[in-house]
C-alpha cells in the first residue's frame, strides 16, 4: 500500500520503530520529571477486580503548571499489591513511586488518602507528628514521615454512609432497592417504564459515591409512571408516606453530593473552595433542621450534621 503512496518511500524495521519509541518515551518522560519536581502534594488510592482477585496501588501526583497556568494531576504508577495490605508496604511503594519520578520527599507537604485503616498507619497526620515522641518512633504510623491529609471526599461519604445505616433509614432504602432490583430482572417492566418515560431505573452501589441519592431522585422523578407499572404487573410499590419520606432523604443528601461533584474536581489547589463548603453545608444543614416537620427526620438531620462536624472539623482547622 505504501508502494502506491510513494515507491521512495521505506517502511522503517520494527527495530527502528521501537527504539523511536522509546526514545519518544524517555523525552516526555524527562519532561514530566522536571514538572513533578514541583509537586507538593501525591494522592494515592486502592483498585480491586471484581471478584477479589488482585489489587492495585494507584500512586499520583498534584502540581501547578505556570505555563498553561492551571493544575496538573500525573498518574505516576498502577502497582499490583500482594496481600496483607500492610502499611509499610504501601509506605514502602509509594516512596519508589516517587524516587522513580525525582520528586523531593522534603518537598511534599502532604499525602492524600482514604480513611481506611492501613492508610492512616502508613503515614503521619499532622496532629500525630505533634504528639509522638522519640519513645514512640517504632510505632506503627512511622512507616512514612511524610504527613497524611484525608480525603474529603472520601469523609464526606462515610458522614452519608453513617446515617444509611441508620435502622428506619436503613428499611426503608431496602424496600427501595427490592423494587429496583425487581424492576431490573424484568425484562418487561423495564420495557414498559421505558414506553412511559424513557429512563430506567439506578440501582446504588455501596463503592459508587452518591449512588444511593441517584437511585433515590431517579425513583422520585418517574414515580407516576413507576407506580403505573408496578400495579400492571401486580407488585406492590411505596406507600405515599414513605415517597414522602425519600423526598425528605434526597434533600437531605443534597448538599453532600453537589459539593462532592465540586470537590472530585483538580482544578484548584487553594482550600478556600473547601472552607467554603465545609461552612456552607453546616449551615444548610443547621437551617434545614427548622423547615423539616418530620421530627424523625429532623433528628436525623441535627445527627448528619455532627457527624460532618467532627468528621471534617479538624481537617478544616488543620488547612486553617
Amino acid at each position: 500500500m505504501m508502494a502506491k503512496m510513494d515507491k521512495k518511500f521505506k517502511v522503517p524495521k520494527r527495530h527502528k520503530i521501537l527504539n523511536l519509541i522509546e526514545k519518544m518515551y524517555r523525552e516526555e518522560k524527562e519532561k514530566i520529571k522536571q514538572n513533578l519536581a514541583t509537586a507538593r502534594k501525591v494522592t494515592i488510592g486502592f483498585w480491586t477486580k471484581k471478584g477479589l482477585t488482585a489489587s492495585f496501588l494507584g500512586v499520583s501526583a498534584c502540581y501547578f503548571n505556570p505555563e498553561d497556568n492551571k493544575v496538573e494531576h500525573k498518574l505516576l504508577n498502577l502497582k499490583e499489591m500482594v496481600h496483607p495490605h500492610t502499611a509499610e508496604l504501601i509506605s514502602t511503594l509509594v516512596e519508589e513511586s516517587m524516587e522513580e519520578w525525582g520528586i523531593p520527599r522534603e518537598k511534599i507537604l502532604t499525602t492524600i488518602t482514604d480513611n481506611g485503616s492501613n492508610m492512616v498507619a502508613s503515614f503521619h497526620t499532622t496532629a500525630e507528628v505533634a504528639t509522638t515522641s522519640e519513645e514512640d518512633s517504632e510505632a506503627e504510623y512511622d512507616y512514612g514521615a511524610i504527613e497524611r491529609t484525608p480525603c474529603v471526599v472520601h469523609t464526606l461519604q462515610l458522614v452519608v454512609n453513617m446515617v444509611q445505616k441508620e435502622p428506619p433509614i436503613r428499611r426503608l432504602l431496602e424496600k427501595v432497592r427490592h423494587m429496583v432490583n425487581k424492576f431490573r430482572r424484568s425484562s418487561g417492566a423495564t420495557e414498559r417504564l421505558l414506553q412511559k418515560c424513557a429512563l430506567v431505573l439506578i440501582k446504588d452501589c455501596p463503592t459508587r459515591w452518591s449512588s444511593c441519592f441517584a437511585m433515590i431522585s431517579r425513583c422520585l422523578e418517574v414515580k407516576e409512571h413507576l407506580t403505573a407499572v408496578a400495579e400492571s404487573m401486580g407488585w406492590d410499590s411505596l406507600q405515599p408516606s414513605e415517597w414522602q419520606k425519600i423526598g425528605m432523604r434526597r434533600d437531605l443528601l443534597l448538599p453532600f453530593v453537589e459539593h462532592t461533584k465540586s470537590l472530585e474536581s483538580d482544578t484548584q489547589l487553594n482550600h478556600f473552595p473547601l472552607l467554603y463548603q465545609h461552612c456552607w453545608i453546616s449551615k444548610t444543614t443547621c437551617q434545614s433542621s427548622c423547615l423539616i416537620m418530620e421530627e424523625h427526620t429532623k433528628m436525623l438531620l441535627l445527627w448528619l450534621r455532627r457527624c460532618f462536624l467532627a468528621w471534617i472539623g479538624a481537617l478544616v482547622c488543620f488547612l486553617t
